[in-house]
């Protein structure tokens, strides 16, 4: 669930309309999944859980749930990039990017992801995007065949789409 919620973040992140290479740039951020699931299973083994259905990092700290491995408690964004051991989750989070690996440069990275909630991104109840970055690219609409589908999701434990 830790990974889904992070892939989650990586979409919603990318896709604000903003980014000229969103597909790219989620796909490198959305590999880092279980580098971020170990890291927040090691400094936050009970607020982890909390993370994926309700908590921001941001509240994981406040509510002192957030430590590093030598169980400092880690109360800022500097704290919790500055804990990160694993080189290209760092480069991601921290926002200093890396052009060899197609790391983006984004300081704007880490104050969105230390202060959003999976849960309420998830479950607000409007129909979310896709999650996951097509391996192929998605036809142009002159090539396909308009219809009408309506996708509604939502996230309890698990994400749930109907298609109707």
């Amino acid at each position: 669930m830790l990974k889904q919620a992070f892939k989650d973040f990586c979409f919603i992140y990318y896709h604000d309309g903003q980014d000229e290479e969103e597909d790219q740039d989620t796909r490198v951020c959305q590999n880092q999944s279980s580098a971020f699931a170990s890291l927040l299973l090691d400094e936050s083994p009970k607020g982890s859980k909390q993370w994926v259905i309700q908590d921001s990092l941001h509240d994981l700290a406040l509510q002192k749930l957030l430590s590093t491995k030598d169980k400092t408690p880690i109360q800022s964004q500097q704290d919790f990039a500055k804990s990160i051991t694993n080189a290209d989750l760092k480069a991601l989070i921290s926002g200093s990017g890396n052009e060899d690996k197609k790391i983006p440069q984004d300081s704007n990275f880490l104050p969105n992801l230390w202060d959003f909630k999976a849960a309420s991104a998830s479950a607000s109840g409007t129909p979310s995007k896709p999650n996951e970055i097509p391996s192929t690219p998605t036809p142009s609409p002159e090539s396909t065949t308009p219809g009408k589908i309506n996708v509604n999701c939502r996230f309890t434990t698990v994400l749930m789409c109907t298609i109707n």
